[in-house]
């Protein structure tokens, strides 16, 4: 052991404590601004209704929940063609369109989606932009948040 006076002690028990109450602030405000940040969960399936027995609707739903501490104001769902055209819509013969909508901390969203209109714009935009390739929701900040698109979608041959 050294022969250290007690300046010396003193010196080095100092710039112990400091490097480890630095070491703590650094990680408290990582988490801080962790915590803070926008999580939204995007999912996407495929839902049927009946309205009567002899008919059959077809829908994809684009869910999003809020995983943050922090409201979100989502303002446009779709799916991407290509890529850079979108399809959304504004309304459809069953649900009404919800958007925009702010989300609160837990709060979750279902938007319905005509699958016949998403069969119609790809055989109309198919060609010349290619498959869907995921569902989106944008915020009012323009933040994209991405899901993945049903297998069924991918096994009909109009996802990839």
């Amino acid at each position: 052991m050294p022969n250290w006076d007690a300046t010396t002690w003193t010196a080095v028990y100092g710039a112990v404590v400091s490097t480890i109450g630095l070491t703590l602030s650094i990680i408290l405000a990582t988490w801080q601004i962790l915590r803070e940040r926008r999580s939204l969960k995007v999912t996407s399936n495929l839902a049927f209704a009946s309205p009567a027995h002899d008919q059959k609707l077809e829908f994809v739903t684009i869910t999003a929940v809020n995983k943050g501490h922090r409201p979100i104001t989502l303002m446009e769902a779709g799916l991407r063609v290509g890529d850079k055209m979108t399809v959304t819509q504004l309304d459809n013969k069953t649900f009404r369109y919800p958007l925009p909508r702010k989300l609160d901390d837990g709060e979750t969203v279902i938007i319905y989606f005509d699958y016949a209109a998403i069969q119609q714009a790809h055989e109309e935009l198919g060609k010349e932009h290619g498959l869907y390739k995921y569902c989106f929701v944008r915020d009012a900040e323009g933040n994209l948040y991405k899901g993945k698109l049903p297998r069924i979608l991918r096994d009909r041959g109009i996802a990839k």
